[in-house]
């Protein structure tokens, strides 16, 4: 198994390498087994959060999976796949804040950047001085990232129109929010690199082939998703 060799050899990093869409009972436990970090998309309704992907329907309860989590010392990446109010962020950190786990990424929406989301009422999971173990992520939008990519191949360099309108958009979300991290796919890794514009931020990256996973530079890396088999996936 490629994914269990990866993480035996990673047990001296400070990355955890993350069992993506761990949306099932069965990759739970088997992400348990042989990953430090369970890749989880979430939704928010009322006062509960569910394990989903949508549109699938099946959906269990967050809450049902602590004994895994903390048997384990699993950190948790959770893609909130509608984290978009203060109201939600209250549900979200309610559920949070007495855990104590021992490290949980919460990946915010793309679509947040639009004008009619307003995260007030967030700000306590913003609040890095009272969260030390909590870090809030914008998930950088792949094709805005692509198209800048484009872009670049074309004129060899990022001062383009794409890339300017695709920066200048992350760094005025990163910055009203105060986010902590960014993620992003790995195939804008080279761009964001090169812009130098995230080196205060730390990063979290997927799509990774696990043979490509040594000779990446990790040094901004918090938290990483190896691509793998599992067809239990959704």
């Amino acid at each position: 198994e490629t994914f269990k060799i990866s993480n035996d050899k990673n047990k001296n990093s400070n990355v955890d390498i993350c069992y993506h869409r761990s949306n099932t009972f069965a990759k739970i436990v088997r992400g348990s087994k042989i990953s430090t970090c369970l890749e989880l998309d979430i939704i928010i309704e009322k006062d509960e959060i569910y394990i989903n992907h949508p549109p699938k329907k099946e959906k269990f309860l967050l809450q049902n999976i602590i004994p895994i989590v903390k048997n384990n010392n699993l950190a948790l990446w959770l893609d909130a796949k509608n984290l978009d109010s203060g109201n939600k962020c209250k549900v979200l950190y309610d559920f949070l804040v007495n855990k104590k786990f021992r490290k949980v990424l919460i990946e915010f929406p793309s679509y947040i950047s639009e004008e009619k989301y307003n995260l007030k009422g967030c700000e306590r999971l913003f609040n890095r001085e009272f969260n030390s173990n909590i870090y809030t992520s914008y998930y950088v939008p792949t094709n805005d990232g692509l198209a800048c990519i484009e872009k670049y191949n074309l004129q060899k360099n990022l001062n383009n129109n794409k890339c300017n309108i695709f920066f200048a958009k992350l760094i005025k979300l990163i910055n009203k929010y105060n986010f902590s991290d960014i993620s992003f796919d790995s195939r804008l890794y080279d761009i964001i690199s090169e812009s130098k514009l995230f080196e205060k931020i730390q990063w979290n990256t997927w799509n990774i082939n696990s043979e490509n996973y040594y000779t990446a530079n990790k040094s901004k890396l918090r938290m990483i998703i190896l691509n793998n088999s599992d067809k239990n996936n959704y």
